[in-house]
Formats: structure tokens, sequence, C-alpha cells
């Protein structure tokens, strides 16, 4: 009889610690519990699939740890002692074989909290795996800077590397922005050199900093002789990265050409700024402008120019000419460019210059403005150089930036004519890039450019005097970014992380006299030379991993990593080993499309049983889904509760139960009402609490436990709180904030009309159907054909009639909404999805007028029949998407309620008037109790913790209990949750960090209740001629405005009282209200909030409220974005206020936010409980950086926030007021 294989000690203390996770007496989370039983499991089970465990093997390296050493903090010099759990880890990675007696785990996925000791752990097992693993020859590998004065372009301006921080953004070759991930510390008493480019441009950087450079012999350094070269010269040259010393070492060929080169940046992509004067019409003005007005003098040939003006609006007045010149005046330029603050009413301020916020604008705005300046002051040779020149040094350099930032190689120089100096700047630019307007100019640009004149060249690199440098790391995936006044692509570092690893397995080993006896450690290399053995630290350049073997691979803090580049060469590369690992240990992240991601899903999966997989190692320490951290309640929903799901096979409605027990949440999106959310988890209770039923006025009856909540009119309200007459939000089923629709909803109503009865040729687009519709029809498709420049016409055959639209712009926009050419092969595509509700109804109006009909009697519209599946998928999404006002009910005509999942009839329920009852479509009718007993809740991956039942109604996903794991001190983490709780800014930090929990990158800056805390009156009268200080946010022309006042306390301990005053356009309002779900309209009828007439914010109304306020109060300062307001901003300054420009990033905002948060909790602010800033606060998400500076991220922030910016600007003028107060308080500003 077979003996089993041998099982560990039952007095084993591996085994004791496992028996008690499963026995509840240590608590623990399901990823843990899992990785405990499957020990045990294949304990008994594993001899079938050619498995045994080794005791011998687990203790091995068990003893091997006893022979480490602590390398620093306070345990420096002490021999390790692992805790439980970790000797568990090991005991299981190491002690289980396969039948050949080689080590069953191939790779190892360990995701830990914060200060378990991950780097040290990590370190010894790669120490292990160097030396103590018996392979012979055994590789491990552990998965540099510029001048600190080192000018660096950022989307705001330039900065300096001195300067830079983590989180602030530069730009990548693509001219794309990028956000800054590491700073190394400043470095000093290294060798530097100058490396210098033939266009004179220059950088210093130390002998390590890395360039990714054109070499001519690069194909020769990637293994192939010169004499097998292809191609012309431009083709043999390979990209490389290079360091500084290997460029200088290698800086020309052996026949003595250039060896390196690095290509230049594209054009800078930034957005569409909101700018005074039109960039053309400036062009002009600065090249022949008079300097204090509107005049301009240009040569008769050239009265092209003045069409181009005439075409951005302005009109223009003719002088008397003189000659060949003609002198005209453009009407309101003058005003324009003195709103940019270019000239005053009698003189030219400092000289004509580019202002730096159109050096920043969209890429579009910005050629203007330079075609403007060649218009005027360029010429372009017959060889095709594009040559500007102007006595203005100022302006010459800008005028340098400007090609730059467009991707075209500037120079300039300084010439003299007639003894006077001038610059002139000189390019070369293919006719794809018309930096001329003027078509005698234009006809001589070259119709490409040589590939010279898209590369630098190195040309020399000369040693210097050492001075501090700084090395970088950015989030871009070509790890590039730009640097010097001359926009130079150069390298980021790549080794620091790597070298945590490295560096604590190196200081292991020279704090152990037996490992030094033969380990040697030199730089980035440890070595022995009993066993041939080696170990390095390796960047994340995967093009520079090739043809390595290691046997074991260390790879730490795998979140950070950008892609799956180092893990897949390293996976393949460990092939020809006897018996690999790769051990990949990290903390929770934020990006759910990372390889991190990807291996935590697949450990979740491996340690449920769903995928069998005896190589891969898993272990999660962190939270259960499902419960709370701060609250021991469960929150949740009767099993019976309907709600939009969608999975892989399509979009149904199921119950929350149905959801729970049998489906794959994993795979299952839940409808937020204006996005699908992932499912986090699902899970059952009973009722502890006594369970209710609510009813709302639609109809609707919900029932659900006393402790689940609802956003409600009130805020955040338990059901058990809730009153008769409260108002449960609803949805209004718009698009995701972060893609809103741009395009005019008729377009919508076209797009549904062709998806039913549309056709194309060509540019011709037909539309048939019933004689008796082509009047209604063609008035409005003439209506869209005019508006982009097409022509439209009817024709009618007995009953029958046809509309033809001829339009390339409509077929295009078509072609981007619909695929598919003919009926049975249409479908909308997933651009349809990211536009607004307004879009999407008229859509379906379109739809239903072509294919549908009105069924008077059940007030209903009645959908045909289509034999078209994908068609039908689309439309119930459609259906979906517009949930509230529009029920689809899909099945056969005899039976109307059966769910399917294809459509062949069904019918659209729509309100005469769509939006008619929505007001009161949550409000509660009648609160009762429930005879449920059975109650299921749900987790969603979203901000606001919110999904959307069938009905339309929202409600509040489930919180989670908190799990203190089996690696985290009770106490410890009961501390760092009360802060959490307290403030909101480190929930999301203590979430990932401290408890492992996947999060977003952003955080929720304040909650409703800290808010509530400092609704203190206030009333304007006891405020007048008080002195305040202001902030003023004008976010968009077509959104909300906002100013705050800040009234500074009069006694030590009193409050800050905050006085805003918020705008927003008329004609915008009802679309905002259906569009945010926010209460625009009530918010202006009870006076919080101030209705402008027209599409746009009258900034004439708001100046006037300002000057009131001025009159009325002691107003010292405002302070403003410097990127917005320049118009108003100046006016305000001419009528005697003081303005103050003030940043948005970490340095600006930081310690007013901190500040302000430090009140909050304290309780001494005082807002009057205003409502529009209790819904703003609300909504602001912070950005923290490594060093715990704060930003509000507008791009995160789903909602509005301009009059949280505007307190926060203008409580940093009550903190700067009285400096001496806060420097007591620990704030300081320089």
């Amino acid at each position: 009889m077979a003996r089993k294989p041998p099982s560990p000690r039952p007095d084993h203390p591996v085994e004791r610690y496992a028996r008690r996770v499963l026995n509840g007496e240590i608590v623990a989370c399901k990823w843990v519990k899992l990785f405990c039983q499957r020990h045990f499991t294949d304990l008994d089970t594993g001899a079938a699939r050619g498995l045994h465990f080794s005791v011998a093997k687990g203790e091995r390296v068990l003893r091997f740890f006893t022979l480490l050493k602590h390398s620093k903090g306070e345990w420096a010099g002490h021999v390790f002692a692992l805790e439980d759990w970790q000797r568990f880890y090991l005991f299981v990675l190491f002690g289980w074989l396969n039948a050949d007696g080689t080590r069953r785990f191939r790779v190892a996925y360990t995701e830990l909290p914060r200060k378990q000791g991950k780097s040290t752990v990590a370190a010894g097992i790669g120490l292990y795996l160097f030396i103590g693993d018996e392979e012979p020859g055994a590789e491990v590998f552990c998965c540099a800077p510029l001048a600190l004065d080192t000018i660096i372009p950022t989307p705001s301006g330039w900065t300096t590397m001195g300067q830079l921080k983590v989180g602030e953004e530069v730009f990548d070759e693509a001219g794309n922005p990028t956000i800054v991930t590491y700073l190394s510390p400043i470095l000093k008493d290294r060798p530097c050199f100058t490396l210098r480019f033939h266009d004179g441009e220059s950088i210093v950087c130390d002998a390590e900093h890395r360039w990714s450079v054109k070499s001519v012999i690069g194909q020769s350094l990637k293994g192939r002789p010169r004499n097998e070269w292809n191609g012309g010269s431009s083709l043999r040259r390979a990209h490389v990265v290079k360091t500084t010393e290997q460029i200088r070492n290698n800086l020309k060929t052996e026949w003595g050409c250039r060896n390196f080169s690095v290509d230049v940046a594209a054009p800078l992509l930034l957005p569409v700024r909101d700018l005074p004067v039109k960039p053309y019409a400036l062009g002009v003005w600065l090249g022949d402008g008079s300097s204090y007005r509107g005049a301009i003098v240009g040569h008769v040939s050239d009265r092209e120019i003045v069409q181009y003006i005439e075409t951005d609006g302005y009109t223009v007045s003719f002088q008397k000419s003189e000659s060949n010149l003609i002198r005209y005046t453009v009407r309101g330029l003058r005003t324009e460019l003195r709103r940019a603050g270019l000239i005053t009413d009698d003189q030219l301020i400092s000289s004509k210059h580019i202002p730096e916020n159109y050096l920043r604008s969209s890429q579009d705005q910005r050629l203007a403005l330079l075609q403007g300046l060649m218009d005027t002051d360029g010429t372009c040779t017959k060889t095709g150089e594009c040559r500007f020149t102007n006595r203005n040094s100022n302006l010459a350099e800008g005028v340098r930036e400007l090609a730059l930032s467009l991707g075209l190689l500037a120079h300039i120089r300084s010439i003299s004519v007639t003894g006077r100096p001038h610059y002139v700047v000189s390019f070369r630019s293919p006719a794809s890039i018309p930096v001329f307007r003027l078509k005698r100019k234009h006809a001589r640009q070259v119709r490409k450019c040589t590939p010279r004149n898209s590369r630098r060249y190195i040309v020399g690199v000369d040693p210097t005097q050492s001075v501090p440098v700084r090395c970088i790391s950015v989030a871009s995936a070509s790890s590039l970014y730009l640097v010097g006044k001359g926009m130079i692509v150069t390298h980021n570092t790549k080794r620091d992380q790597a070298k945590i690893v490295w560096d604590e397995m190196a200081r292991m080993v020279k704090s152990s006299a037996g490992f030094r006896k033969f380990i040697k450690a030199v730089k980035d290399n440890l070595s022995c030379e009993r066993t041939n053995a080696k170990c390095e630290p390796l960047g994340s350049d995967q093009d520079t991993l090739d043809g390595l073997n290691p046997n074991g691979v260390i790879i730490d803090e795998l979140h950070a990593h950008k892609n799956r580049g180092v893990w897949d060469v390293m996976t393949t590369a460990t092939g020809a080993r006897r018996q690999p690992l790769i051990f990949a240990i990290t903390t929770a992240g934020y990006d759910r499309q990372s390889v991190c991601f990807q291996q935590h899903e697949y450990a979740e999966k491996v340690l449920e049983g769903v995928i069998e997989d005896d190589t891969f190692f898993g272990f999660v320490a962190t939270l259960d889904v499902g419960d709370d951290w701060a609250d021991p309640a469960t929150w949740c929903l009767a099993g019976a509760t309907e709600l939009y799901v969608r999975l892989k096979r399509g979009i149904t409605v199921c119950t929350i139960q149905a959801l729970a027990e049998d489906m794959n949440t994993r795979e299952a999106e839940v409808w937020d009402g204006r996005a699908w959310v992932r499912v986090l988890g699902a899970s059952s209770t009973r009722d502890e609490h006594g369970a209710l039923q609510i009813e709302l006025a639609s109809g609707e009856r919900i029932s659900c436990t006393g402790h689940h909540e609802w956003p409600t009119e009130r805020g955040r309200m338990r059901a058990d709180q809730l009153l008769v007459g409260d108002i449960i939000h609803s949805t209004t089923l718009c698009a995701p904030k972060d893609a809103p629709s741009r395009i005019d909803p008729l377009i919508g109503w076209l797009i549904g009309l062709y998806l039913a009865e549309g056709s194309r040729s060509g540019s011709t687009i037909q539309f048939s159907g019933h004689a008796n519709e082509n009047a209604d029809r063609l008035n409005r498709i003439s209506a869209i054909a005019e508006s982009f420049g097409g022509s439209c016409h009817a024709h009618a055959y007995k009953n029958k009639g046809t509309v033809n639209l001829h339009s390339q712009i409509v077929g295009a926009l078509i072609d981007t909404y619909i695929g598919g050419k003919i009926a049975k092969n249409k479908y909308l595509r997933p651009e349809v999805w990211r536009q607004n509700n307004d879009f999407l109804r008229h859509l379906a109006i379109g739809y239903l007028g072509g294919d549908g009909g009105y069924e008077k009697k059940n007030d209903r519209w009645k959908i045909g029949f289509t034999r078209n599946y994908r068609l039908a998928e689309s439309l119930r999404t459609l259906a979906a998407r517009l949930g509230a006002s529009i029920m689809l009910k899909t099945g056969h005509a005899t039976n109307q309620t059966k769910k399917i999942y294809q459509i062949h009839r069904g019918s659209w329920r729509w309100e005469r008037k769509p939006h008619h009852g929505l007001q009161n479509y949550g409000k509660i009718v009648a609160i009762r109790k429930s005879s449920a007993n059975r109650f299921f809740h749900i987790g969603v991956d979203n901000e606001d913790g919110l999904f959307c039942l069938a009905s339309g109604v929202l409600t509040h996903n489930s919180k989670a209990n908190l799990n203190l794991g089996v690696s985290v001190k009770r106490e410890n983490l009961q501390a760092a949750c009360l802060k959490a709780q307290q403030d909101p800014m480190s929930q999301n930090a203590f979430l990932r960090l401290r408890l492992n929990v996947w999060t977003n990158n952003e955080t929720k800056w304040c909650t409703f209740e800290v808010w509530d805390q400092n609704a203190g009156a206030v009333d304007e009268s006891l405020l007048e001629g008080r002195v305040c200080f202001g902030g003023l946010d004008l976010a968009s022309t077509t959104d909300t405005a906002s100013f705050v006042l800040a009234f500074p306390p009069i006694e030590p301990d009193g409050p800050v009282i905050l006085l805003p005053r918020f705008w927003i356009p008329t004609d915008n309002m009802r679309l905002r209200v259906l569009r945010d779900r926010v209460p625009y309209d009530a918010w202006v009828r009870d006076g919080w909030m101030l209705a402008t007439e027209g599409n746009i914010i009258d900034y004439d109304v708001i100046r006037q409220q300002i000057l009131a306020d001025y009159n009325r109060f002691a107003i010292q300062q405002i302070r403003y974005d410097r990127w917005g307001a320049t118009q108003l901003s100046t006016q305000l300054a001419g009528d005697g206020l003081e303005m103050v420009t003030m940043g948005q990033g970490f340095a600006s905002m930081s310690s007013p936010m901190k500040e302000l948060m430090r009140r909050l909790l304290d309780k001494t602010i005082a807002h009057g409980g205003h409502p529009v800033l209790r819904w703003q606060a609300s909504n602001v998400m912070a950005r923290q950086d490594p060093a715990g500076n704060l930003k509000m991220d507008k791009a995160a922030s789903r909602e509005r926030i301009d009059g949280m910016v505007a307190a926060v600007m203008s409580l940093d003028g009550v903190i700067r007021s009285d400096a001496s107060t806060y420097e007591t308080a620990g704030l300081k500003f320089l």
C-alpha cells in the first residue's frame, strides 16, 4: 500500500498559524484564508498532480533568514526575527516541490500594505536565490541626472530641475503632458559634462545621465557589421539609449562623422485657450503694429493680410496711404491689447513680446500667431529656409520658442543692419505646416524637409565643474521628457526602484562577516566566485534586457511599472533555468490596466480555484469587499430589487440577488446614471436592524435594511432617518462627465433617422419614407445641411418620398456614430455612448420617427420588427442609457414581460413631456415595515459610491468592514483609521497603503459631515466695512463662475467667514440641471446663484457685483488664476482693486488648502450653509505629492469646484495678511 507523502508536524509553528487563521482565532481577509486553505488542500490532493511538500526545504529557507541582519533603523545589526505569517509564507513558497525535486512555484505575487518589511523580505529571498538555492551560475536581477538649474518646459510655462516636484507636469517627446512620478535626492560631487548641439543649445548633466539618441554605428552596436548595413545614411541610424559618458567616448565615427543625434520633439499638445486677442491679428500687430494703438502699417501688395484679419471678425478702416505702404486701424484691437497687458494708454509695456498664455495655447492658435508674425516680418528664401527678422530680442526669442513648440528646429542669430543689431530666427518647415498665410510666401515653402531638419546633432561633450544634479522619472510610456530652452528630448532615470532592493541586499552582505568572505559588492554588482553567481539591479527599459539568463528575478513595487514589458521579458528569460523564480512584491495601486492589477486578479482566481496553476504563488493581505472600515453595520437592499447590469453578452435587467448569487460579479458592471461602473463584489446578510419598505411617488416600492443609505435633498441619509416627503435623487441619465457631448442634438435626430431609414452613396445621404413625412423632414435636414455648407432637396413618387442630403461633413459625422452601410448590419458605434442625454433622446426620436409608430390608445411608441441582432443590442443599450424617461420591454408580442437578449418586437413608453414629473420622481410617499428578511449589498468602483436601480432611483453602495489582516497591529490600524475619519484627505492613502486596497489616484478632500459642522450663520449686514480678501475663479464662460470673500477673525480663536457669489448663464442652466443632476434652477430661484442673460456668463455683471462689494466691504486684495480672468482682472485693476495672480499647483494651493481643512476640523470656518458651496466642497478631489503637498485636481473632480478654488485663494490672502500668526502655527511662506 502506497504511503501518503509526509505532512508538516502538528506542532510546527507554521501549521499552528495557518490553523488559527482558518479557525478564526487570527483575523484575516478572504485571500489569506484561501492561501492557508490551499496549502492544506494540496497536502491532501497534491500527490495526484505530482506535488509533494518537503519540510526540510521549508526549514532550510527559514534557517537561512536567521543568518541575515537588519541593515538600518532601530533594528540595525539585529538578526531577523520572522513573524508567524512570514514563516508560514516562506515555508510554503520554498517547501513545495515537483515530482523531480525542483521547486513547484515559478511565479510568486505578493501584495502587502506598507511597513511590512516588503523590501527586506524581498532582499532576503534575493540573497537566498543568489547563494542558498544550490543553483550553479546563479544570476539574480532586481528589476541618472541633470543640473538643478536646467530649464524644463511645462504646460504652464517654465521651471527648473531644482524647482520640479512630483505630480507636476512636463512634456514627453510626442508633446503630451506627462506627470513627474519620481525625484531623486540632490546628488553632489558627480563628474559633470556640457553636452553641446549643432544649433547652439547645451545641457549640463552628469556622466550617467541617459539619452535616447540615433547613432550611425547603432546598427553595429546591435550586432550588424558595417558591410551588411542596408539603405541610405538616414536608415542606417538606429535608436539607442546611451549615457553621457558613452556618448563622449564614441562622439564621432571612425570616418570622422557625427555619430549621435537627438530627434526634435513633436508639437506641444495643449488645450484651446480663451485669448483676449485673436492669434493671427496679434502676430500681425507684433510684426507691423504701432506700439501704443491698434494701427498697422503694411505693404500695398499684402492686402491679403487685411482679409485674414477681417475673417477673424475684426473691422478694418484704412487711412491715407503713402507710396507702397498702406495704413489701417483694426477696430477694438487697442482695447484687446490693453486687456492682454501688452500696452497702456500712452506707452508700450516693457516692449513687444509674446505673452506666456499664447506660447502655451493650442497648436492651431500657436500656428495662427506664427503665421501673423511671418506674414509681416518673415520671409522664405529660395532654398526654403523660413526667416523672421526683428530688432526686438525679446520678440525674436518668443518666435523661436513658438517655432520649437510647433516641432520646428529653430535657430537664432544676431546680425548688424546699418550698424544696428537685428535678430534672425530661422527654421525649415514643410508645406504641410503652413507658417505663412500669404500665398506668395507660402509658395516658397519646401514640399518636405530632410531628416537633418528633424534632428539635433551632438557636436561636443566637454568636462565641466561639478554641480548639484538630480534625476527624475516620468509617467510617459517612452520614459522621455523635454529639457532646456530648445525643448531637447532626454531620457528619465530607470534604476532607482530596482536599487532599493539591491541596496538592501548589499547592506545585508556587508553586515555579515560570513557573507563578506566570499561575496564581493562592487558598485552595482554582487558576485560570488565559488558559484560563479552574480546579482545586479536593472532598469525598467525592456529594450536593454535581452540576452539575460536569470534564475531569480526580484520585482519591487510592481504597481509602479507603467507597462508589462519587464514582466514579459523576464518571464521568457527564465525559461532555460532548472527552477527559476520570479518574485514580485508590491502594495496596491490605482491603475487597473497595469500588469500589477492583472497579476492581482490572476492571484485571486488561483486562490479561489477558478484557475488551476500549480506554478503560481499568490499572497494578498487586504480588506474584504463589503465590510466597512468605519461602521460595523452592513447596509443592504432586498434581493428582489432590480438594476441594470452589463455583462459580456450584453445589457440586462436583473435582481440584485441574481447578481450576487448567479452571475460572475468580476465581469459585471452596473449603471450609475452616467456610466457603467465595475462591481467590486456582492454578498448577502440577514436583517439585523429592522427592514423598511419605501414607497415613492413613481409607484416604486423598495425594501432595505434600516442602515442602508440614500442620497436625498437633505444629504446622505440612512433609511431609518428618512421622512415622508423626502426626495431621493433620481438619475437624468446623461453621459459620463469626462466626455460631454459637443455636437448639436439635432445631429442626434439625424443619426437616429439614418439608422432607421437612411442609406449612403458617396457624399449623398438618402432618407426614405412616406411622402407625407417629407415636408417636416426636409425642413429639419435643410437646416442641418445649411449649417455644414451642404445642400438638400426632396423627391416624391406616388406615396413614397425621399430626401437627399449632400455633405461630406455630415457623412463623416454619420460614420463616426454609425457602423455598417446597409440595414442588416447597421449598429451604433461606442462614440454614441459618450454623448449626453439630450443627444441620445434626439437619436431615439429620430429612430422612432422612422421605424416606430405611435399608439394613441396606449400612449406609447411601437418599434417594428428587426432581424439585425447588433442593431437590436444597440437599441437595448440606448434604452438603458435613457432609463427614467424611456422603458424598454423586450420579448414577443404575445409575451411582453419575458426578458430575452435579442429584440424582435418591443415598445418604448415615452412621456409626452419627457421630464414632466421627474422633479418628484423620487419623492417618498410612505415608509412602512418590510417582511423581507434577506438582503444583498454590492460594492461599485466609482467616486461617489452611487449606482442606479432599474427605476432610475440612485442609491449608495455598501462600505467595507475593517479587517485587520495578519500583518497589521490592531492598535496601529485603529489610530490610522481614526485619522482617516477625521481627515478625508488621508482616506485613499489609508486604504491603499495601510490596508492594501486598490483605489483611484486622487483623494476625496472633504465630506458633508465635516463641512456641515461649520454652517454658522453669516449676516452680510454685520460684515459691512470689515477687512476681507477675495478669490475669483471664472472657470469657463459657459459654466459657472464664482467669487468668494474671506473675512479674517476678529478674535484670535474666532472663525474665518466665507461669503460666496455664484453666476451661471441662463440659456445653459436647464441643460446643466438635466446633465449634472444639480438644482441650479432652484438655487437661482432662492437667490443662492445669479443667472446672466445668454449662453455665456456676462463678465460685466460679475464686475458690477465685485465693485458693489468693494464699496461695501474693505476688500484688500483679490486673487485669481493667472491663466483666466485676464480681461476682467485688467478692468478691476483699473477700477482701483489690487489684483494678485495665484497659481493652481502644489506650491500655491497646498498651504491654504491645509489651513482650510484645519479650520474645518476645528470648526473655525463660518460659511452659512451656502448650498452651492456645500455641494462644490463635496466635489473636490485632491492630489497629493510624496512631500504631502496638496492641490485641487480639477480633472478628477467630476463636478464643479470653482467656488472652492475661489475660497482657497481668498483664504490664502487671509493667511498672508497676518503672517506672524500663522508662522507661530508652523506655516511659513517664501
